[in-house]
């Protein structure tokens, strides 16, 4: 099984600001997301219940990667 990292909440809004966008990136570009909306989606999470920022989309109700099953590669 493969499991995604997260980002736990409460830590991510204790950063300085300016910080968040070096710490959350678009899916699509892997450009920095803006400050402001790395902010305002922890906060809507954090209400949400959840504990951590998933990083995808097969994540049980705190936000915590359920697992993925790695490819059989032969070895």
């Amino acid at each position: 099984m493969r499991y995604c990292g997260s980002l736990d909440l409460e830590h991510l809004l204790r950063q300085p600001f300016g910080q968040l966008g070096r710490l959350v990136r678009d899916n699509a570009t892997g450009a920095p997301l803006p400050p402001v909306e790395v902010a305002a989606r922890a906060v809507l999470l954090r209400a949400a219940g959840y504990e951590v920022m998933p990083m995808c989309a097969h994540h049980d109700r705190r936000g915590f990667c359920l697992g993925h099953p790695e490819p059989d590669n032969g070895m």
